[in-house]
């Protein structure tokens, strides 16, 4: 199977915690190291592909925390491992934005990684205590940008502990069978 098929997996509670050593390697790489967790203005997420749903869930939690939410967007009932999309939300002095079809992009250089949406200008920084949107995209090449910080994903997400990948357990997304 090559790399970019993902792989398969069979177990339910399995695949729920490789879905979260996503959400956890990829928190590694957006936020800045050092940052508070319990005053963290951001939330990750797994679920299914953004719909009425999914909208009316996230609504509600950015409501109760005040959070920021980067939701990985996996096929439902496929057991292959393997974000479809990432999706931001961010509530803005009463109005909440969606940034839709974001991928995670990582400088030649290494170091963290920014979101960089595919169908508009810009690109997404996390900072300690809010998300900034920059103009332009980053220097240098997208499509490998994307592929290292694809790379890196993966290697973080192979190294996480098992324990820090069970608690990120809110999901929209019945595990696959």
């Amino acid at each position: 199977m090559s790399k970019t098929q993902g792989y398969q997996i069979n177990n339910a509670a399995v695949l729920r915690e490789e879905r979260n050593r996503i959400l956890v390697a990829a928190r590694e790489l957006l936020v800045p190291e050092g940052s508070d967790r319990a005053s963290e203005p951001y939330l990750f997420m797994a679920g299914e592909p953004v719909d009425l749903t999914v909208l009316k869930i996230v609504s509600s939690l950015m409501e109760q925390t005040g959070s920021d939410i980067v939701y990985f967007e996996f096929e439902p009932g496929n057991a292959v491992l393997r974000p479809r999309s990432i999706t931001v939300f961010a509530s803005r002095e009463g109005v909440t934005h969606m940034v839709r079809r974001c991928d995670l992009w990582m400088h030649r250089r290494g170091g963290g990684c920014v979101l960089i949406p595919t169908a508009s200008v810009g690109h997404l920084v996390f900072e300690r205590d809010e998300m900034v949107h920059l103009a332009g995209k980053p220097c240098g090449s997208t499509a490998a940008g994307i592929t290292r910080a694809k790379h890196a994903v993966r290697r973080r997400a192979a190294a996480a502990p098992s324990q820090e990948c069970r608690r990120y357990i809110h999901s929209t997304l019945p595990a696959a069978g």
